[in-house]
């Protein structure tokens, strides 16, 4: 009633969203990188399009749509329906090889918990209803980690774009980039099997961090490949050889400054993958906590007092915070509920959302929503 032209979209697409829901079913996802020259030529990897990811992910942003309109219509099924393909959708797109794919895995689940916490305050669903979506939730398989994206992908975009530039000549810009040497003294100089190496020896270190189990251990890990990153940058920053030095000290001093140099312009952002990977964990147990919630007002016409109360009817247990390393926090309001973590910042900001004015960090549902 709102805005009948999107009604009307959605009517006329019925068909093909029938085929991308179907799609959302299939157990695996491929997507191949292709990186390709005007003339044909092979280009970088880093170069390769990835057009159907951002097609994902408008495919997710309609399904959202849908399952309000389905909720409009009293559609309670239809609307759950839609809000687990788009469950299913980002776990599938978050199995691409690059870390770019993986995070769009990460936003469309984003909007997945968006449509979950709408279906839970307008949905007004049954105890049996809240449960059932609750067991669903709960099958679902954990976001694909980004410990494999490093040890293939990544690892391979930085190799490649080493590989790549001593085959096209560009290596070294033009001029001096080391004082003291040539660009073409610089090409003699280096020992680009140590510059591979150097390069492996980071993204096995990146790898082994995220396999780390508890987020304390990553963090400890992160800030000491962080602090040999910012040597890097030191090491790249107006870097001088002496060119009377003997050619073995030359060499291994080259070769130094050279994988330096790659390794600062390429290495990913991986403390902040690590910190997506654990919001969409939080948002995960949040959303089964939410669904018990909506168990519970079924039944006794209210929220609880606390989480505690949902056990063992309604939940399970009282979910963790993957951030703060207690139970998630939980406050009943007037005529709802603040369900939330203290965020990747470990502080209780009192339920300050993403969302909110001004912006915070904490990581929940609010119901009735703002």
């Amino acid at each position: 009633d709102d805005s009948p032209k999107h009604a009307e979209w959605l009517n006329i697409n019925e068909k093909p969203l029938v085929i991308a829901v179907e799609a959302t079913r299939r157990p695996d996802y491929f997507s191949p990188m292709i990186s390709r020259k005007p003339n044909g030529e092979r280009g970088m990897l880093i170069g390769a399009l990835l057009p159907v990811v951002q097609k994902c992910r408008d495919i997710a942003s309609v399904l959202g749509l849908r399952v309000t309109w389905n909720l409009g219509a009293g559609k309670f099924d239809e609307a759950c329906a839609d809000a687990l393909a788009i469950h299913r959708l980002g776990r599938l797109a978050a199995r691409g090889g690059s870390f770019i794919e993986l995070l769009v895995g990460i936003a469309i689940d984003g909007l997945a918990h968006a449509a979950d916490a709408v279906i839970f305050e307008h949905g007004r669903p049954t105890a049996k209803q809240a449960l059932a979506y609750q067991a669903e939730l709960m099958k679902l398989a954990p976001i694909a980690g980004p410990a494999d994206r490093i040890a293939l992908h990544e690892r391979f975009l930085f190799l490649d774009a080493i590989q790549y530039s001593i085959k096209s000549g560009t290596a070294v810009p033009a001029g001096e980039v080391i004082e003291g040497l040539t660009a073409e003294g610089i090409l003699k100089a280096i020992d680009w099997e140590a510059v591979f190496r150097k390069g492996n020896g980071y993204y096995d270190r990146i790898g082994a961090s995220y396999k780390i189990p508890t987020r304390i251990g990553r963090l400890a890990a992160f800030k000491a490949l962080d602090a040999d990153l910012k040597n890097l940058e030191a090491r790249v920053k107006n870097p001088k050889i002496d060119p009377t030095d003997p050619p073995a000290k030359i060499r291994a001093e080259v070769t130094e400054i050279i994988a330096s140099m790659y390794l600062y312009s390429l290495m990913p952002a991986y403390g902040k993958i690590a910190d997506a990977i654990d919001r969409v964990e939080q948002i995960n147990r949040n959303g089964i906590a939410a669904a018990g919630l909506a168990a519970h007002f079924a039944d006794n016409k209210k929220y609880p007092e606390t989480l505690a109360d949902l056990v063992p009817k309604y939940l399970a247990r009282v979910p963790d915070d993957v951030f703060g390393g207690n139970r998630v926090l939980y406050k009943k309001t007037g005529t709802g509920y603040l369900l939330y973590s203290v965020g990747a910042n470990g502080v209780d900001d009192g339920g300050q959302l993403l969302f909110d004015e001004p912006r915070g960090d904490d990581i929940g549902i609010r119901v009735p929503r703002e």
